[in-house]
């Protein structure tokens, strides 16, 4: 699913480990070559061009989320439920220090 995300938008959505699903939710750890890290392509796609750091990170973050929510809900359950966490690779917190942000590992996404 996060493929598709990457096909659909030409952002490099690499990741570092198999999304991982546990008791707690699904946890994602995207590879410091991802666009999180290094930026969009360039040229970008004109559909999903993104004009900041910040607009990119919270774009690929929420859109991961969402996807992952959606995809793995039985039919009746509420998507939101589903508690979504990320971390950076060795399994340290994700921070984004370019833009001021950060999410502990025992937290859930929120942006």
């Amino acid at each position: 699913m996060i493929a598709g995300i990457a096909d659909l938008t030409g952002w490099d959505m690499t990741l570092a480990e198999s999304v991982a699903t546990g008791k707690g939710g699904m946890s994602v750890c995207f590879a410091d070559s991802s666009a999180l890290f290094t930026g969009p392509p360039d040229p970008q796609n004109e559909e999903f061009f993104m004009f900041s750091a910040e607009q990119l990170a919270q774009t690929i973050l929420d859109s991961t989320k969402k996807t992952l929510q959606m995809g793995f809900t039985g039919e009746g359950g509420d998507p939101d439920a589903l508690d979504i966490y990320y971390y950076m690779e060795s399994e340290k917190p994700l921070e984004l220090p370019d833009i001021g942000r950060e999410w502990p590992l025992d937290q859930p996404y929120a942006w």
